[in-house]
């Protein structure tokens, strides 16, 4: 069912950050809510590093007293009793934020969204008062918070290795082509390109990858699901003719009419992020430099998705800067292949890549440091680079 488009006014911002800020809500937001006008808004979105910010919020409160206000910012700041977002804004932040509004339970708990805080030694935290309503999320998902037994069908046993002086490649390293999974990232990257249905045959049953509603269709159990991942299609093992594997897109309505059990729907980006870790078992795919910066896009929704052994530490780690695979395991001192799988979830996402600017190779951080200041212009020009 189509969700309210919730309006919202912003204020603390000039014309040209409105107009990117109404970009990335009708592209990266799935047109959930839009600018409008002081005198039809629903939520008001306060910029609070403008100058002006602390008149503007005082003004609100007295004016609209049960309006949500939504209070963005670089840095961490006490929002009390009001939605905080922090800059750069990241689309799924801002759309529990949402759900929240329209009186659907928010998924990271109470009102004040609290993101990644770095404090003392710069580690992350999360705060008390979520962990009750992050845990029931992801009960409702079926994406728990693994334990040691239980992360072993996803980040595997594999012993580190020293990334310096690698031996045999094979040891952390898979090749994408050999597996299903590269096919299944192909259909992922067409179906997300031509914003259409995308078949995949040659498996036991057909699957169709919806990426307007971020669904995927799927006949086959995780049993069997992960019984494909795990075997290379090279191997006399494999149950699957490479052969056979065939990609189509198709027209929405016709794909729509051919998958009519609605039992079979699951979230997409759980889908391919469970295929990841299936397939990965604390391994990174093949050409994936050691020593070469790589980027991690944004927080990705650890409340809709696995949560891997060490996940928040390492997104705490990555999101601010580049770095290179070998910093990351140095820096935080875990087992490899904790971030070798979650690396590998997040680049079959999308979410992650060879960093190519010359800035981001100039100097490569060896500590936690603050998040750096990025526009939210710059934010969707890398989203808009990776997806070319």
């Amino acid at each position: 069912m189509q969700s309210e488009i919730i309006k919202i006014h912003a204020l603390g911002m000039d014309e040209r950050s409105r107009n990117t800020l109404s970009f990335f809500f009708q592209k990266f937001c799935n047109g959930q809510c839009e600018i409008s006008d002081e005198s039809i808004a629903q939520a008001f979105l306060v910029n609070m590093d403008s100058v002006n910010a602390d008149t503007e919020l005082a003004r609100l409160k007295q004016t609209y007293p049960n309006y949500p206000l939504i209070l963005t910012s670089i840095k961490l700041i006490d929002a009390g009793d009001n939605y905080f977002l922090r800059k750069p804004m990241i689309s799924d932040h801002l759309m529990v934020i949402l759900d929240d509004i329209r009186g659907v339970k928010s998924t990271l708990g109470h009102k004040v969204v609290v993101e990644q805080k770095q404090v003392d030694d710069h580690a992350v935290i999360v705060a008390e008062q979520t962990v009750k309503t992050t845990t029931e999320t992801r009960k409702k998902h079926n994406t728990p918070l693994l334990r040691d037994k239980e992360s072993i069908a996803f980040v595997g046993e594999a012993q580190d290795v020293n990334l310096r002086q690698l031996q045999k490649s094979d040891e952390i390293f898979f090749d994408l082509e050999q597996y299903f999974l590269g096919f299944l990232q192909k259909a992922y990257q067409q179906a997300k390109v031509e914003q259409c249905a995308v078949r995949l045959t040659g498996v036991w049953r057909p699957i169709t990858l919806f990426p307007e509603s971020n669904q995927v269709y799927i006949e086959l159990s995780d049993r069997q699901l992960k019984s494909i991942c795990g075997v290379s299609l090279k191997s006399k093992r494999s149950v699957i003719n490479e052969e056979d594997i065939k990609i189509e897109s198709l027209e929405m309505n016709k794909a729509t009419w051919q998958c009519k059990d609605h039992s079979k729907y699951q979230d997409l980006d759980l889908f391919m992020w469970k295929m990841a870790l299936w397939t990965s078992r604390g391994r990174l795919p093949q050409g994936l430099p050691l020593d070469s910066p790589i980027y991690l896009l944004g927080w990705p929704n650890l409340t809709r998705l696995i949560l891997t052994p060490d996940a928040l530490r390492i997104c705490a780690c990555w999101v601010p800067h580049p770095r290179t695979v070998i910093n990351i395991t140095e820096v935080l001192a875990i087992p490899q292949r904790y971030v070798f799988s979650f690396i590998t979830a997040n680049y079959i996402l999308g979410l992650s890549g060879l960093a190519n600017r010359q800035s981001d190779i100039l100097i490569l951080p060896s500590d936690f440091e603050p998040t750096s200041k990025i526009s939210i212009f710059s934010r969707i020009m890398q989203k808009l680079r990776i997806k070319e």
